[in-house]
């Protein structure tokens, strides 16, 4: 039911972050200083992740509220 959803979001969010951290931030940082193509795929890949964990999280917020 709803517990399983809001599980599963969390999921996501903590996946989400954790390529986030180990993977994305290294590999902008590591191409911040060349400002290419890549530099702008991994931060609009960064800024994207960020953007559905913020929306999950507004969503899991609202499920709990109504509770």
């Amino acid at each position: 039911g709803v517990f399983n959803a809001i599980f599963y979001a969390n999921v996501i969010i903590l996946v989400l972050f954790a390529l986030c951290y180990f993977y994305l931030m290294p590999a902008i940082n590591k191409q911040k200083a060349k400002t290419n193509r890549a530099f702008k795929v991994l931060h609009r890949s960064s800024f994207l992740i960020n953007l559905v964990q913020i929306i999950l999280l507004i969503s899991i917020t609202v499920v709990l509220l109504d509770f």
